[in-house]
């Protein structure tokens, strides 16, 4: 069971990897038909946040808002006591709900990244959309 669960965990790290390699092309329906592929796989932790966090700048690029935000929000939600995915989650989360004309919205998401990480600001290339997670995954632990 634990080799079948660490082979879907790398399939859908390689469905990550591809979604980044489109995203870098400008391929952005082939990067979101991967990014989808991957989480059919239902993969955990880094890599299911990589795949929503790369749905979300798709749908930025393609001035989908609503959805890139919906996509970051997940992404927060799957790292609820993470320092460096959940704030960047959010914070590009309110940069789509400002690009939809809901700055309220924004300003809640940015009040609560201010409360939750004080003193955490974007890196320059972190602000703009296209970075993904980065890190390199781990398989998943044996479930007891």
């Amino acid at each position: 069971l634990l080799q079948c669960e660490q082979s879907e965990f790398w399939r859908a790290d390689t469905w990550l990897d591809r979604t980044h390699a489109f995203i870098g092309t400008n391929m952005w329906d082939k990067a979101r038909e991967s990014a989808h592929e991957g989480l059919q796989l239902q993969p955990e932790g880094t890599v299911r946040a990589g795949l929503y966090m790369s749905l979300g700048d798709i749908a930025m690029q393609r001035h989908d808002y609503q959805s890139a935000a919906a996509s970051y929000l997940r992404t927060s939600e799957l790292f609820v006591n993470d320092n460096e995915i959940k704030p960047l989650a959010l914070h590009r989360a309110a940069e789509a709900y400002e690009k939809n004309l809901q700055p309220a919205e924004a300003a809640r998401l940015r009040q609560q990244l201010t409360a939750e990480f004080p003193g955490w600001s974007a890196a320059p290339d972190q602000a703009a959309t296209g970075s993904g997670t980065g890190s390199s995954p781990s398989p998943p632990a044996p479930r007891k």
